[in-house]
């Protein structure tokens, strides 16, 4: 028996707009479970708008909400044991950049985590945003796009 783990979401799709995020277990759509794809599928398909779907994260289940059209997100097959939300585990092992940390002992080095997120601001901003680097000054749009962009990747990882 498998799940499925939301791997990728767009920025803006019903996906993100229903509550839906990067690493959530789908478990059921319209009250059906959830297992494969193929699944998955079939039961968008039938939804309607604004239907419930429901998805586990960090060990809770969460009620989200079907849109129209294409969900924007993309999902992975796990095994069950894999999907069984191990994330709160993790929340107690320390997480350090440094070769050390004082009263722990280093048992192995897993690699080295990062995220990436791409935004597009638009336009007029971006325009905007090159004449306040012509006169001097922040940018307030820059600004708040990077410190979007910043929580996007620290919520992925």
């Amino acid at each position: 028996m498998g799940s499925l783990r939301v791997s990728n979401i767009t920025l803006g799709g019903w996906g993100q707009q229903g509550g839906i995020q990067i690493g959530d277990i789908i478990v059921s759509c319209r009250g059906q479970e959830i297992q494969s794809q193929a699944e998955l599928n079939e039961a968008l398909i039938a939804a309607a708008p604004g239907s419930r779907f429901v998805v586990r994260r960090y060990g809770h289940l969460i009620e989200c909400t079907v849109g129209r059209g294409d969900p924007g997100f993309t999902t992975t097959p796990v095994d069950v044991l894999e999907s069984s939300d191990s994330r709160e585990s993790w929340s107690t092992i320390p997480v350090t950049t440094t070769p050390s940390i004082d009263g722990y002992r280093v048992e192995k080095i897993l690699d080295v985590v990062s995220s990436e997120c791409v935004f597009g601001i638009n336009l007029f901003k971006d325009v905007l945003s090159g004449v306040r680097d012509l006169v001097g000054g922040r940018s307030s749009v820059s600004q708040e796009a990077l410190r979007a962009a910043r929580k996007m990747c620290i919520d992925v990882l």
